[in-house]
């Protein structure tokens, strides 16, 4: 009678088979396990231990014997002792006993039995069929693996760095954001209020970090068509823009009451003078109609009595190149 094949198969059904005499055999849960030195992976499977202490019978190995073997409860149960007495007698004279698919048996140096499983046998009925398999490691080149540690060096740094700002400092910073906006533009405000022309436009220019004269100095040929300092271009239908203050006019200047088709406004006087130039070579009349506010020296390519003929001048330039066109009313 084999009846270490008896308790394999009830190993695979239940977590405990007492063998009434010896001891039991406990089952556990065992996931699958990666092998990081040689490199094998395990499937699931299910661990056994073996405790001397079990040896209460509890009818099951018996019952399974009797059934397979036709035989009645107390023949079986009396064939299990049989069996336990043989394998402490054994194990006594021999160095040690293997239990097929289950294990092997041993005596320790104290005099106990000792159990080391058979881990070729996977005894976990939902790991069936499948077999551990040797993967061969991944050898990396040299050169990322710098690269690698490199980018995590990095990342490390800037956790760092953003642990090492304190909380209430960054929303300090927040806050400090539209304070500072705020008192910048009441600054850069608080003259045009005082004056009574008070702008919009006027502040926020005030504040960017390019100021539109700079923007001017640049030669005339890196741009299609001059930007305008500070005036709304003209579009047919829409008011004329007027001075709200007299400016310094060149010699020669048209007096109150007149219309100038402005195409471009500077801050180096030798630029203007070389858009006059370039439009009188293409038969474009163009002199620098006066300085600005901001003093900047503004290109006009007419001066008009009425406004009729400014917006027909206006539309011509706007046709050759000068879409920024617009009218000056003095």
């Amino acid at each position: 009678m084999e009846i270490p094949h008896y308790i394999a198969e009830l190993l695979s059904e239940h977590d405990c088979v007492i063998i009434p005499g010896l001891g039991g055999f406990v089952g556990s849960y065992l996931p699958a396990q990666i092998h990081s030195v040689y490199h094998t992976f395990q499937p699931p499977s299910k661990k056994i231990l073996f405790n001397i202490n079990l040896r209460q019978n509890d009818g099951l190995l018996a019952n399974r014997i009797a059934q397979a073997e036709k035989i009645s409860f107390n023949e079986a149960s009396e064939q299990i002792r049989h069996f336990a007495d043989e394998t402490i007698r054994a194990l006594k004279t021999r160095k040690y006993l293997i239990l097929q698919n289950i294990g092997k048996f041993y005596m320790g140096k104290e005099g106990n039995i000792q159990f080391d499983q058979d881990l070729r046998s996977n005894l976990l009925p939902e790991s069936f069929g499948l077999q551990p398999f040797f993967s061969a490691p991944v050898k990396r080149d040299p050169h990322q693996n710098r690269i690698d540690k490199r980018i995590q060096s990095r990342r490390e740094t800037r956790e760092l760095v953003k642990r090492a700002i304190p909380k209430p400092l960054k929303w300090a910073a927040i806050l400090a954001i539209p304070i500072g906006v705020a008192i910048m533009l009441s600054l850069a405000g608080y003259d045009s209020i005082k004056s009574g022309s008070w702008n919009t436009a006027d502040i926020l220019s005030s504040l960017s970090p390019f100021s539109k004269a700079d923007v001017k100095q640049a030669p005339p040929e890196t741009h299609a068509a001059p930007m305008v300092e500070e005036e709304v271009p003209f579009a047919e239908g829409a008011p004329v823009e007027r001075e709200p203050t007299p400016t310094q006019p060149q010699t020669g200047a048209p007096q109150a009451g007149t219309y100038a088709v402005i195409v471009g406004a500077f801050g180096v006087e030798n630029n203007a003078h070389r858009l006059v130039n370039k439009l009188n070579q293409k038969g474009i009349k163009a002199q620098i109609f006066d300085r600005s506010s901001r003093g900047l020296l503004r290109v006009a390519t007419g001066i008009f009595s009425t406004q009729t003929d400014a917006i027909r001048m206006m539309n011509t330039m706007k046709a050759n190149g000068f879409p920024e066109a617009w009218i000056l009313e003095k």
